[in-house]
C-alpha cells in the first residue's frame, strides 16, 4: 500500500507489516498500540542508535524479545 498525505492505515495485531518512507521528504506518522507499552520499543531502539549502536538483526531482535514481537522475513526480492 502506497500511503499519501490524510492516509490511515491499520495493521491488526498478527498481521505482518512494516513501514518505510521512500520519498524524499520527512514523514510523519501518529501510530497507536494497544495495549500499551509497544511504543517503548521504538524508544529503545531511539536510544541505542542515538548512543552510537549500529541497529543490527541482532541489536533489533533483543529488543523485540522484550516486547514479544518478531520479524517477518522478506522475500529475497524486497530486500
Amino acid at each position: 500500500v502506497t500511503a499519501g498525505p490524510g492516509y490511515l492505515l491499520a495493521a491488526t495485531r498478527g498481521t505482518p507489516h512494516g513501514f518505510r518512507n521512500e520519498g524524499p521528504t520527512t514523514a510523519r506518522a501518529l501510530c497507536l498500540y494497544t495495549p500499551a507499552g509497544y511504543e517503548n520499543y521504538f524508544r529503545d531502539v531511539h536510544a541505542a542508535v542515538s548512543a552510537g549502536a549500529e541497529a543490527t538483526d541482532q541489536l533489533l531482535a533483543e529488543f523485540r524479545s522484550r516486547y514479544r514481537t518478531s520479524s517477518y522475513p522478506l522475500p529475497a526480492d524486497r530486500l
